[in-house]
Order: C-alpha cells, then structure tokens, then sequence
C-alpha cells in the first residue's frame, strides 16, 4: 500500500490511530449492491445502486476496478486496528486470575465516653460502616488502593473534624483520629394563659412530672416553664378564692415547644376571719399570721382588731406574734388558733397578750414610755399581799405639788427625766412596780427586789430615821426616797408625796436608775462614776455590772460596786422573795 495511506502506527499502548481515507473529487464511487463478482481477466462492468441518491446506474469495467481496489484497502484499514486492539486487549486480560493487595484504615475517638459505641462511615472507592470500640478505636480492611472520607457520628456529641480525607496508597493509614464533644440537650417550653387575668393573675402553677418546677403568672395570667427535657408533665395552677377549669392539664414535650396549655378561673364565694388582742394599746401593732388553705400576714389595728377577708372554704390556723426588738417579752394566749371556714365568716378568735418589761439598752431613744401605754400593758393581777398599801396605791397627786430638789438641777439630763415623774397610775403593789418598768426600762422583778430589801413592800415604811425623829428627815415610799438628811437639808425631795403615793414612790425609783445606766451624772468630775463614763465602765465590766452599781446607787448615793447592799438585792431576785410563802 502507498506510504501514509494506512496512517502511522503510534507508540502509546492500545492507541492505535485511524487513517484517513482521501478520494479525488469529483470522482464518485460505489458500493456494490450485491456479491463482489471478480473474473481474471474479463470486466464485464455491473450496475450499482448509487447509496447516496439510491439510482442504479452502470459502472464502467476500469471503474469497477478501481472501486475494488479501494474497498480492499477500506477493509484492511478498518480491520487491522481491531485486531491489534484485541491482541493488545488479550494480553492485558490475561492477568486478572491473580490477586489483588487491599490494605486498612484506622484511628481512635477520644475521650472514650464520647467514641464508644460510635457509628464510622467510609465512602469513596468502597463504602462501609463500622461501630467504634469501648475505647473508641475504630478500623476498615480489606480497602484497595484509592480516596476516602471518614466521618464518625453518635448521639448527643460533635466531632473535630467533622470528616477526614485519606488516601490508600500502597499500606495502611492509621491514626485518623477524631475529638467527640458532648452537646447540651436540647430543651423546650411549656406556656399557656389562666383566664380572665383577675383569676390568672398571681397564680400559682405547678409542673410536675419528667421535671417539676412553680412559677407564678404575670398580671395577664401567662405563664411559662422553659428547660424542659422531653417527657410528659402536668400542669396545675391554683389560686386563692378560685377553682380551676380543667384542674389540670398532662401535655407532652416531644422536640418542640408546647404552647396553649390554658385555663379558665371561676371566683369562689369568700369568707373572713376576724377578733381582737387585748389589752388594745400592747394588741395594736401585733403580727398576725394566717396559714393553711391560704395564706396571709397583716397587722392588728390601734383597738387589737384583725381580719382576714376574701378567704373560700379551708382550714387555717392563726398565730400571732410582736415584732420587737427591745427586752419585752409577750406572751400570748393562747399561741395559735385552728379554725375551719365552712360557707360562713369566722368572728371571735381572740387573743391575750401579757409583757413582761426586762431592762432596756442605755439611752434608748424610745423611753420613758407613756404613762397611758403602759397602764394598758400591765398585766392584771387582783394579788395584794400588803392590804395596808390600799390608801397610797389609790393616790395619785399632780405634779404641781412635788416637791424635789431645786439643786439637782444642775444634772439637765436628770433633771428632764424628773420631770416626767407622775406617778399616773393604781391598782395593786405589783401591778404598780410593773407599771413603772414598763415606763423606764427597768426590770421589773428587779423593782420588785429592791422594794423587797427597802420597805417588804410596804409604802408607808419610814427609813434612815433621824433623832429625834422629825417628819420630812429620812426616807419614805416602797423603794425608799431620801427626802432629806438629818440635818434638814433635800437631799431628793418628794414628801409627803412619795409617802402618800405608791405609783409616785416607785416612779422615782426606776427614773433615777434609769438616768443612772444612762450617764447622766457624769461631768467629769470624779462622783459617783469615778471620772469615767458608762460606756467606758462598760466596756472594761460589762452592762450589767453598770446597772447593779445604779441599783446600789439609790442606796448608797455614790458609786460603790459589788457593795452587800447590791448582793442582798440579787440575792432577793434569785429567790423570788415576793412570791415565797408567808411573804
């Protein structure tokens, strides 16, 4: 064949490049329409079909060999290639009965309670699917050589990286490791609205179930419990003086908010719980506690009366108590009270307070105490072991007529204390000596003691006579007031009237150990405390050492602590002389 008409053969394995067929227009060729007929020697020429218009038409003998020619070389052309490519193909395929090599990839997921159980995915030239280890080692065999993506997942965590992209090359890949951070759970809400919003507002509502939790609806009645797992609830919601439609409501959170869990409140008929504290002046001001199927505290008006309104059908219980937060003790009687409302209003639960009056801090800006509140906090007590006090514990004279020392003036701190000496009260020795420690601040069983230890209570005793014995010289009244000297000269005043008036004796008595705890005769000097203060006597002894040296004080007239006078009048206190039989 002419060179170059076949094509060049090419180095490259199974390529094989085609030769192109060149004709020389305008001469046209035909394909024979039936057996190829060759006679050596003899054209006989035959009439073909043309394959482009489909006309028959005669072709001339010389024709005819040409067109044999160059369907011979067409042949050879078309036919060598796939013969070569066959061959070519063979010999490749001849291999495939061996095996092929396959090789691993690896890795770990860590920490180990986020990668045991771990689902690892393998995509790329081969898919598969493995579980991680108890220790979060994953591997895949058996892979031949080629790209991959691994991508590890388990409930509840994220992983770095997300996938990891390897390639198989001739070995194993190991260490294809991933980090598992565990995710917060996802949570959910559960809200709703009570209605009218007189009903919801202020609701309480109670969840309870998979999580239990109490929230109180807004002012428009809604309401709403967030960081809610999935699970079921039940939603309850009460208020006082209202039932509830439906009472309560189970839902379910199940990947998703829940909203609407709504009720309706209807108004219950209410009902009231009323009564007094006496006496009035100590019940005004008292605590009033309300508990059971409602709850409420209020404070008793200036009479001692209380009431709780707007209360449905329940038990309760009352319990009262004063916020104080001086030495008075109040006791009540009784404690508390049980009372059960049924369609109706409850009147008459009252209370009894008694006080007991300790002594108070120095300078405390709250006393004395007026004469009328503490008349009303004297605990009543028909007693009287010292039926001759009768006349004097009756008396009660204006204070136009007292008599004091003008020369104690000098102590103005005292001075205003005297002045509120009235001695505006009767009723019986003990009552009085209450009376008068409610009124300063002292204690009263201490007032108690000393007129145990200056008169055995009796007011018309006359001590540090004088002799000859002249009216005004000496002391008179329950706790002793030193009128004057047995010179004549006033040394406190107030006779007759501390002799004629238990309450003015007595009132004198616990003003002038008052003023005393209070430092009001300290100028400097060194009487009664030495050139000191109390707080600076305090501060070294202690309150209660200054307070026994004052009890002496009224005795003695100057500063001698820890003197007999003081131990007998504790000693008096520790027995209860006063209530000693005989007495």
């Amino acid at each position: 064949m002419p060179e170059g008409f076949l094509g060049s053969k090419t180095e490259t394995f199974r390529t094989v490049t085609t030769p192109v067929l060149k004709l020389d227009p305008p001469t046209v060729y035909a394909i024979h329409s039936g057996p190829l007929r060759l006679q050596q020697g003899i054209d006989t020429g035959r009439t073909d079909l043309s394959p482009f218009t489909g006309v028959a038409r005669r072709v001339p003998p010389q024709t005819q060999k040409k067109s044999r020619r160059v369907i011979c070389v067409a042949w050879a052309t078309l036919l060598l290639p796939l013969i070569f490519f066959w061959g070519c193909t063979g010999s490749a395929n001849s291999n495939t009965g061996s095996t092929q090599q396959t090789y691993g990839i690896s890795g770990t997921i860590s920490p180990a309670a986020g990668g045991a159980g771990a689902t690892v995915s393998l995509s790329g030239v081969t898919s598969a699917t493995t579980m991680a280890s108890s220790s979060g080692a994953y591997s895949f065999t058996g892979l031949p050589n080629g790209a991959y993506v691994i991508t590890p997942s388990h409930s509840g965590y994220t992983f770095n990286p997300g996938t990891q992209s390897v390639t198989v090359s001739g070995a194993n890949v190991t260490g294809v490791d991933f980090t598992a951070t565990a995710q917060a759970p996802q949570t959910f809400s559960v809200s709703g609205t009570i209605s009218p919003a007189a009903g919801g507002s202020g609701a309480t509502v109670t969840l309870s179930g998979a999580a239990n939790a109490t929230t109180t609806a807004n002012a428009s009645g809604s309401y709403t419990f967030t960081g809610l797992a999935n699970g079921s609830y039940t939603i309850t919601p009460s208020n006082t003086g209202y039932t509830f439609t439906p009472p309560s409501q189970n839902v379910t959170v199940n990947g998703a908010n829940v909203t609407g869990a709504n009720f309706t409140a209807s108004a219950q008929g209410t009902f009231s719980i009323s009564g007094t504290i006496t006496p009035a002046p100590v019940g005004s001001g008292t605590t009033v506690a309300l508990s059971g199927t409602a709850s409420a505290t209020l404070t008793a008006d200036s009479s001692g009366n209380y009431v709780f309104g707007g209360l449905p059908n329940g038990t309760y219980t009352i319990k009262v108590s004063y916020p104080t937060t001086t030495n008075v003790v109040y006791t009540f009687a009784p404690v508390s009270q049980g009372v059960t409302i049924n369609s109706a209003n409850v009147s008459g639960l009252n209370f009894a307070v008694t006080l007991y009056f300790g002594t108070e801090p120095s300078r405390s800006k709250y006393l004395p105490r007026s004469d009328t509140f503490c008349a009303s906090a004297v605990t009543p007590n028909t007693w009287e072991p010292r039926p001759d006090n009768y006349p004097a514990n009756n008396t009660v004279f204006p204070s136009s007529t007292f008599t004091w020392n003008p020369a104690e003036s000098y102590w103005s701190l005292w001075l205003a204390k005297r002045n509120q000496i009235s001695g505006n009260f009767t009723g019986t020795t003990t009552e009085i000596i209450q009376w008068a420690a409610c009124k300063w601040g002292i204690d009263e069983d201490t007032v108690r003691a000393d007129a145990v230890q200056e008169s055995y209570w009796h007011q018309n005793t006359h001590g540090d006579v004088c002799s000859p014995d002249v009216a005004g010289e000496g002391s008179y009244g329950l706790n002793q007031t030193h009128n004057k000297d047995c010179t004549g000269a006033l040394v406190a005043g107030g006779y007759p009237d501390t002799m004629n008036s238990t309450a003015l004796a007595v009132d004198w008595f616990a003003a002038r150990t008052r003023s005393c705890y209070d430092g009001d005769f300290y100028d400097g000097g060194p009487w009664l405390y030495l050139g000191q203060t109390v707080d600076q006597i305090a501060a070294a002894n202690g309150w209660p050492y200054v307070f026994w040296a004052c009890v002496g004080f009224n005795y003695s007239g100057d500063w001698q602590p820890g003197q007999p006078y003081q131990l007998s009048v504790q000693n008096i206190l520790a027995n209860r002389t006063w209530e000693q039989p005989g007495f």
